[in-house]
């Protein structure tokens, strides 16, 4: 049985990996994002080819491809990303999809209650629609996508 220093150390040096998995991803994404609207806003929004590029890179790396060789089965065995069936996946979008209508109801609901002043957004006016729209998926698809491999994996 190991000892209750090794076992705390462990938790430890976990933690600390699945932030800077956390910090790198993230931080990728929001660099690229200003980088690109402060570049140039109105053309096409190279940030989401390149962040796509870098998810895949870590989601390589952190499974077990390239160097050091002598942590690639290590590597492997953290990122734990299975596939799912068909089946178990169609289960997870339903629950997903009545889980957001059900926060929806009580969203409607709460601002009845409680009159709040709305949310400010950004302007968008001045960037195409495609710029939006992409924006919006890749925001949608780093988030999970790091959180996943930094607290479920490593």
């Amino acid at each position: 049985m190991a000892s209750l220093g090794r076992k705390f150390t462990v938790i430890i040096v976990s933690a600390i990996f699945a932030f800077l998995i956390l910090l790198v991803g993230q931080s990728a994404w929001g660099l690229l994002l200003a980088l690109n609207f402060k570049t140039n806003p109105r053309a096409v929004p190279w940030s989401v080819a390149v962040m796509a590029v870098v998810l895949c890179l870590m989601w390589e790396y952190l499974g077990g491809s390239w160097w050091p060789r002598r942590t690639s089965e290590k590597r492997r065995n953290y990122l734990r990303a299975n596939p799912v069936s068909p089946h178990i996946f169609e289960i997870a979008f339903v629950s997903g999809v009545l889980a957001i209508v059900a926060l929806a109801g009580y969203w409607i609901l709460f601002f009845q209650l409680a009159k709040t002043p709305p949310n400010v957004l950004a302007d968008t006016s001045k960037y195409p629609l495609l710029t939006v729209v992409l924006g919006t998926t890749m925001s949608s698809l780093v988030s999970p996508v790091v959180e996943e491999i930094a607290f479920r994996g490593y």
